[in-house]
């Protein structure tokens, strides 16, 4: 320990000599070691920390099927009580379904993200609520009191964290519900929802709709979880869900036909999204702290050549190899663990960050901090980190002969083979960094493909805003066409307005609305074939609104959505895929259980996302669909000007209409199109990052070692011009020498990308892996860059006075 203590003393007084060696050193580690630690917080929250559950690993979701394998991630009611009756491999099984209940009382109306359980739900998770309890069995039966749990966030946020809450009746959307209980902070939801969405700010325990008497079973639009008995293997509960999905379809052949069920890991399915791209991003980190790692490597030889001597003297005077390279040690872990604090510091910084431009692409992203596992992750990089760089001047000191180490002067040219180590660790740099660039240009140019698809409409200048009526005071489909008439003439009347218009489900929201639909004069199709398409309620505005453009036929009025059959309004994908090669106008269908004619054909939209291809879309007039739908829609007014700065006057125009109606998500349709590109975004940006900095410190690298290469050259460059060479040739041979490395890096690096194409293909739009202009342009701007790099040292070496140089030696 007296020798430890000892070494770290006689460390830290020659860092201190050197302080300018110190502050660089530590810098370009802290860049190194803070980038790994941020992307590990991230792989740390998402991928490794268990969901906060009681025995997580025992938490399950029930997966649909269809046939062909195809996932629909959403079951029937009937279904899941079927299978809880009959399975034997489940303490508890629960369904849940969205709601969005307008919260009245207290304050502003305020639109609520809630959802609809049974009463298993919490019992599935294995939570505690800090307040009151949750959900009794006896509350799954018809007739119960509404009961709701509160979330921790909305329990502070409007109740003002009131102890006692638990017993009070809040109203929501026009109906008394009882408040049993507030959920814990940090409680995760595995809802419906993405990480788009918020968690819910409130559950209801099995309202009406979720008798079995009025769910059908062909209405596939809950989601399940269940908790396995202990000592069940995911493989025997896999094998009895596929048993009872197989009776399930031989008992309801009109509706289980070609249907199915899968178990999954809830917390894998929640994360499988995410999972290679963090990995990705880890190992790019990685190759940035090697490359810090490589200059610091350089730094380090540079700095045992000036110290040879000095290490010379203290072998000479008794000390052995081992302790030299004890202490040589020492000092490169005392280093790296100076760049371990100040890299935590920035990742301290850096995760807030992450998670703000994950957002939506991020899922779990809450969980991303710095903890006690990501601190002592970022302990035990620094200290490999310091015995991987201080392994570079041990095994050159361990080649060099003492007696000609001590005969030597302090100047002189530097060693043939010192000169070699740094040029292959400035190839090794260049190399990870070229392909770091390639990946990272690969991904920006694919974020641009992305950005450059045309969603079928104009989003710019409109904004949308979410407007739920209170369903006590608008029960009829009259009222409800009414009010809305009066909020569509009253935003109209704003100043700059265009058109406006409303549907049930926004575009790109990410919400879907598949129904099946019966063409006229053609038999019923058999189960498992059926025809569905999505299906949107909209106004005759909508379509000015987006800027969706009328293809064939026209987009009918309200008043004659009150025909039979009504007008409809179809996209060019349903025509293609209902009638293909037939012409869809008067064409008659039905879904909703009404009959339908088509009226006009408009161009085709994305529904879900840039990525994927539009879907055969259905609109179908509020005027009609109405008793339908909720009575909540998402309103869309075209502006002129600037469509956010309309956001208050929006509101307050629909204040003005009733008071009492919630106005909630509040934003621009560019906003809405922007959340859609947030996961590739966040990819290429943090990959964008990390081959910046790896691009920053391979420049620096190159500039040290051609530059200390010439400071340690002096007099032999002083030589070479007192026997006749010209300054030209000495800076066309320095940056030649200079230069021959970033060849062979660049080579190495354009063919490691070529090489990582194939797994980085998964994550490009529109971009071939193998794309020759990303990988021309990072090459030439490597080569440009690291010619001016080279050039700076060696014009200097150029103007070296000869007799000075000679003077020098």
């Amino acid at each position: 320990m007296d020798t430890l203590l000892q070494d770290l003393r006689y460390a830290i007084r020659s860092l201190l000599r050197a302080p300018g060696f110190a502050l660089v050193a530590v810098l370009t580690l802290a860049l190194g070691i803070g980038a790994n630690t941020t992307i590990f917080s991230a792989v740390n929250g998402v991928l490794l920390r268990d969901l906060p559950y009681d025995h997580p690993e025992r938490v399950v979701r029930l997966v649909g099927t269809q046939s062909g394998g195809e996932s629909r991630g959403t079951v029937s009611l009937p279904d899941v009580l079927d299978l809880r009756a009959r399975a034997t491999v489940f303490e508890e099984v629960a369904a849940y379904d969205e709601w969005t209940p307008t919260l009245a009382g207290g304050g502003v109306p305020e639109r609520l993200h809630a959802a609809s359980v049974t009463s298993p739900f919490f019992r599935v998770l294995g939570v505690r609520p800090v307040l009151g309890r949750f959900f009794r069995p006896d509350e799954d039966r018809p007739g119960h009191d509404p009961a709701v749990v509160l979330s921790h966030g909305l329990w502070r946020r409007r109740f003002g964290a009131d102890p006692g809450i638990v017993g009070r009746a809040v109203e929501l959307s026009g109906i008394s519900y009882t408040v049993a209980g507030v959920a814990p902070a940090g409680f995760e939801d595995p809802g419906l929802h993405d990480a788009a969405e918020q968690d819910p700010q409130l559950w209801r325990v099995t309202p009406g709709y979720f008798a079995p008497e009025s769910s059908a079973r062909d209405g596939r639009a809950f989601t399940a979880v269940a908790r396995l008995k202990p000592g069940v293997g995911m493989g025997r509960a896999r094998a009895e869900v596929a048993s009872v999905a197989r009776w399930l379809a031989r008992s309801y052949p009109e509706d289980d036909t070609g249907r199915g069920m899968e178990l999954v890991s809830l917390k894998e399915e929640i994360v499988a999204p995410v999972r290679p791209a963090l990995l990705a991003l880890l190992a790019a980190a990685g190759f940035v702290l090697l490359i810090a790692c490589a200059n610091v490597a350089n730094l380090l030889l540079a700095r045992a050549e000036s110290r040879s001597r000095e290490i010379a003297v203290r072998t000479a005077l008794g000390a052995t190899r081992g302790r030299v390279a004890r202490q040589l040690l020492t000092e490169s872990v005392l280093l790296a663990l100076l760049g371990g604090a100040a890299g935590a510091a920035v990742a301290a910084w850096a995760a807030d960050s992450l998670v703000a431009l994950g957002g939506a692409g991020l899922a779990r992203g809450g969980q991303v901090r710095l903890d006690g596992r990501v601190l002592a992750f970022t302990a035990g990089a620094s200290v490999l980190t310091g015995l991987l760089f201080g392994l570079a001047p041990l095994l050159r000191g361990a080649s060099r002969d003492l007696q000609a180490t001590l005969r030597a002067g302090a100047g002189g040219t530097a060693a043939p083979a010192g000169r070699r180590v740094r040029q292959l660790l400035v190839a090794g740099e260049v190399a990870v960094s070229v392909l770091l660039l390639v990946c990272a240009g690969l991904m920006v140019r694919s974020l641009w493909s992305l950005g450059s698809v045309d969603p079928g409409m104009e989003t710019g200048g409109v904004l949308a805003l979410e407007v739920t009526p209170p369903s006590g005071a608008y029960d009829s489909d009259e009222k409800l066409g009414l009010l809305y008439g009066r909020i569509h003439e009253r935003l109209a009347a704003l100043p700059g307005v265009a058109a406006v218009g409303s549907a049930d489900i926004l575009p790109l929201s990410g919400d879907f609305n598949g129904m099946q639909v019966d063409l006229a004069g053609r038999p019923a199709p058999r189960p498992g074939e059926e025809l569905s398409v999505e299906t949107r309620v909209v106004t005759p505005g909508f379509f000015a609104a987006l800027g969706i453009p009328t293809v064939r036929g026209r987009v009918p009025a309200a008043e004659e959505a009150l025909g039979s059959p009504a007008p409809a309004v179809v996209d060019r994908a349903t025509a293609r895929k209902l009638w293909p090669g037939e012409d869809p106008l008067g064409k008659q269908f039905r879904v909703y259980g009404a009959d339908w004619v088509v009226a006009g054909v408009v161009g085709d939209t994305r529904q879900f996302s840039l990525e994927r291809a539009p879907e055969p879309t259905l609109y179908l007039p509020r005027a009609r669909a109405q008793e339908w739908i909720q009575a909540g829609a998402t309103v869309l007014v075209r502006t002129e000007g600037d469509p956010a700065a309309l956001a208050a006057a929006a509101r307050a125009a629909v204040r003005e209409v009733d008071p009492a109606i919630p106005v909630s998500d509040v934003r621009t349709m560019e906003q809405v199109v922007d959340r859609t590109t947030a996961a590739p975004r966040l990819r290429a940006v943090l990959l964008g990052v990390l081959a910046g900095i790896a691009f920053a410190l391979g420049v620096v690298g190159i500039y040290g070692t051609v530059a200390y290469g010439v400071a340690r050259r002096v007099p032999e460059l002083g030589i070479r011009m007192a026997l006749g060479a010209r300054g030209g040739d000495v800076v066309r041979m320095v940056v030649r020498e200079g230069m021959a490395p970033v060849a062979l890096g660049t080579a190495v690096g354009l063919a490691a990308a070529l090489a990582a194409g194939r797994a980085l293909s998964g994550f490009l739009f529109g971009t071939p892996a193998y794309d020759p202009l990303t990988f021309a342009a990072t090459a030439a701007t490597l080569a440009a860059t690291a010619c001016l790099t080279c050039w700076l040292p060696a014009r200097r070496a150029a103007r070296v006075d000869p007799m000075v140089a000679l003077r020098t030696d």
